[in-house]
């Protein structure tokens, strides 16, 4: 995987306004899960959803979400799938 991805996904995540998607990436990425619970008590008291993304990112920033991101995807072993005729 490109050391560069990360930067092109930086724009998709500073626009996402979705604040369980930024805890469900968060999750999948391995961060710890009492810093995602923090993030969660911090968004369920905002009134709007940008509001509660907006405190999601401050809790659970983009660069660190990036690099577990990167070191999960370059653990993983990709290989070809076979050809299905």
């Amino acid at each position: 995987m490109p050391a560069a991805l990360p930067e092109r996904w930086r724009p998709l995540i500073a626009r996402n306004n979705n604040a369980g998607m930024i805890v469900w990436l968060n999750e999948a990425a391995g961060k710890h899960s009492r810093i995602i619970g923090a993030a969660i008590h911090a968004m369920a008291e905002r009134e709007s959803r940008k509001t509660e993304a907006k405190y999601g990112r401050l809790i659970l920033p983009w660069d660190r979400v990036a690099k577990l991101l990167v070191q999960i995807a370059r653990a993983v072993v990709w290989w070809p799938l076979p050809c299905v005729s």
